[in-house]
């Protein structure tokens, strides 16, 4: 599968081990602080409930103080105040069910204290009655209302123990300690209360109210140990206040007095009142303590949050960075390997073939084929290969010119000396049987050497044509223009059939004399193709008009079996476009000729189905090769066609006259 990548999409590849760790260490800090942040969550949901817990606390305390009161009173005093404590008791006590919630389900110390304080919680209507009732006894009452002020201060234990961030359980201890020492304070507080509304307040009493008092100064020194310096300051100011040193010099009063063996002269409601300013400081304290722990929770949630969107927004631009650099490194190695690709495959399939198109083209044979060049930049390994396919590139077209032009100068030399030689000896041959011809008196023995007349003559033609596949000019030039009537008489000299070929009709005017021999040639070419490409008992028609552009049309026509479309298109290409004779030569040399013969005077040679059958050979003669004759109105008669062989022999072509003779005599039989 690796095989058959793209370089690309290799490059690319290669970065997915690495992103692929990024993603796996990215994943493992979010999910950790995502952790964090949940953490962070829960603490501060632990910081509502601290400050739910100690409002619930502070409420059942003061509703304890005021029940004492009332209880030791009779109901006389503090009723009021009890009855609206109550509901304030009830919402403080909602308040932290519904703090509670969130650890209910969960489960662990905070859910076992929720169901604790909602057991307790059952008995406080109970409770109520027998204090306004001034049922029972004062202890049970205090006993009663102390369950339940366990229960909630219970809950700042169960907060330490819930997990949760490090940096708050400090202040959870704390928290935890003030709840007891104030817890403690109450305790004392609610003692002496109910005493002072009994009126009694023995050494027994006093006893279990110092207690509670010793043990609130030892958990507030434990608090002063463990508190951040904040807290401290803020709980010293509280113990410092001029309602608490007042709380402190009644309580050392209500001592002295049952010390001394006297009943203390304060008023109970007075004594609540103070105890209540007490716990009212402590429960600022509390209140600011569940403050810091929520704003360190929400700091460090924010924070977590915060790192986990940065670790989103870093992974995720070190991803499209990382990609993006992979695809420029990519692009930089594949935009010059598919330049070099595309320019190999079109060095493959449209240069090199262009290439030896263009060698093949005599026009275009001494010319430098030029290929277009890889242009990449750099100087990396792909710039080196990229110079390198240039230099191959320049290289094989050297090759291929050098190559192509000494092929053409052997073959061409070839063919020149070739046709040279058999030029001459072929002038000597004509020469010597017009000679013969013209010494000889025996009509047997003048038709023979009419006939070797012939022959030789068109074995000089085949020499010609070796002249025009070698590119070089032929020695048979004309001075004047010539007759059309001749020009065609010529070609029909040169073929071996000639007796099968009829002259339908010609007009009156002349062809320029650089080009006569050549278009004389080339309707050699023509007509010996058709008279051998079509059955014996046939005949070749060869028919001229005038065109309305100017231009003169001979059409050579046969009866043959004719050509199929493909074949008639190949050829018509071969004549428009004639190939280079190197080593691998054509079978069809004579459209070869033709092509090139019309080539070099700018005639239209074309061939198409004859509506009897055969092909039609079209030959169409610029206006500028054509010169009028004196009557150029109509068309020459048949007969007029059929002349001697003394007007060709003006010419000065050597054995023309007899092959005249004998090319007239069929026109005129027909």
């Amino acid at each position: 599968m690796l095989k058959n990548m793209r370089v690309g999409t290799k490059l690319v590849g290669l970065l997915v081990a690495p992103l692929l760790v990024l993603g796996i260490l990215a994943g493992v800090g979010v999910t950790d602080r995502l952790q964090r942040a949940d953490d962070a969550r829960r603490a501060e949901q632990l910081a509502e409930v601290v400050a739910q817990a100690a409002s619930a606390a502070h409420q059942l305390q003061l509703e304890q103080l005021r029940a004492v009161v009332v209880f030791g009173s009779g109901s006389a005093v503090g009723g009021e105040t009890f009855e609206s404590q109550q509901g304030v008791t009830d919402e403080a006590l909602e308040a932290v069910r519904s703090s509670l919630e969130p650890f209910r389900a969960a489960g662990g110390p905070l859910a076992d204290r929720a169901d604790t304080l909602a057991d307790r919680t059952v008995n406080l209507a109970a409770l109520r009655e027998q204090a306004g009732g001034a049922r029972g006894s004062v202890q049970t009452i205090l006993d009663g209302y102390e369950v339940l002020v366990d229960a909630a201060t219970g809950i700042f234990e169960a907060t330490v123990n819930e997990p949760s961030l490090p940096a708050i359980t400090q202040d959870l201890v704390a928290a935890t300690t003030l709840a007891g020492s104030k817890s403690a304070y109450a305790q004392r507080g609610a003692i002496l209360a109910a005493a002072l509304a009994d009126g009694r307040v023995t050494a027994a009493v006093a006893e279990s109210a110092r207690a509670a008092g010793d043990e609130a100064l030892r958990r507030s020194d434990t608090f002063y140990d463990q508190a951040q310096p904040d807290l401290k300051a803020l709980l010293r100011n509280v113990q410092s206040s001029a309602d608490t040193r007042a709380l402190d010099d009644t309580t050392e009063g209500i001592y002295a007095a049952v010390d001394a063996g006297t009943e203390p002269q304060i008023d109970a409601t007075r004594y609540a009142d103070l105890n209540a300013v007490l716990l009212s400081g402590s429960l600022e304290v509390e209140n600011e303590i569940a403050r810091s722990v929520f704003t360190v929770a929400s700091d460090e949630r924010r924070s977590a949050i915060a790192t986990v969107r940065l670790y989103l927004i870093g992974v995720s631009l070190g991803i499209v960075v990382a990609l993006a650099v992979g695809f420029l490194v990519a692009r930089a190695i594949t935009r010059p390997l598919r330049q070099l690709m595309a320019a190999a495959d079109q060095l493959a399939t449209d240069q090199l073939p262009s290439l030896v198109e263009r060698l093949r083209s005599p026009d275009e044979a001494d010319e430098a084929p030029g290929l277009v060049q890889v242009q990449v930049g750099g100087r990396d390994e792909i710039g080196q290969l990229a110079k390198a396919f240039n230099a191959v590139q320049e290289t094989t077209a050297q090759v291929a010119t050098d190559q192509a032009a000494l092929l053409r100068k052997g073959v061409s030399d070839l063919f020149v000396n070739l046709a040279r030689r058999n030029q001459a000896l072929l002038d000597r041959q004509i020469e010597f049987i017009d000679q013969l011809e013209s010494n000889e008196t025996d009509a047997d023995q003048l038709k023979n050497l009419f006939r070797l007349d012939h022959l030789a003559t068109r074995m000089r033609r085949n020499a010609e044509s070796l002249l025009v596949l070698a590119g070089a000019e032929g020695a048979r030039r004309r001075g004047r223009p010539v007759p059309l009537a001749d020009v065609v008489r010529i070609g029909v000299g040169e073929v071996e059939d000639f007796t099968r070929v009829n002259l339908v009709a010609l007009d009156d005017l002349s062809i320029d004399a650089a080009a006569a021999v050549d278009i004389a040639h080339l309707l050699a070419e023509l007509m010996e193709n058709a008279t051998q490409f079509s059955p014996p008992e046939t005949h070749v028609e060869v028919v001229g008009h005038r065109t309305r552009d100017g231009s003169y049309v001979l059409s050579v026509s046969d009866e043959g079996i004719g050509m199929s479309s493909e074949h008639l298109a190949e050829a018509n290409e071969q004549l428009a476009h004639p190939p280079v004779m190197g080593l691998a030569l054509s079978r069809a040399l004579g459209f070869t000729v033709v092509g090139r013969l019309a080539s070099r005077h700018d005639l239209d040679v074309r061939l198409t189905p004859s509506p009897t059958g055969g092909v039609t050979a079209l030959t169409t003669i610029p206006p500028a090769l054509l010169v009028d004759g004196p009557s150029t109105a109509g068309a020459t008669p048949i007969a007029s066609l059929a002349a001697p062989p003394d007007a060709i022999r003006g010419l000065d072509e050597p054995g023309l006259a007899g092959v005249a003779a004998m090319a007239a005599a069929p026109a005129v039989a027909h």
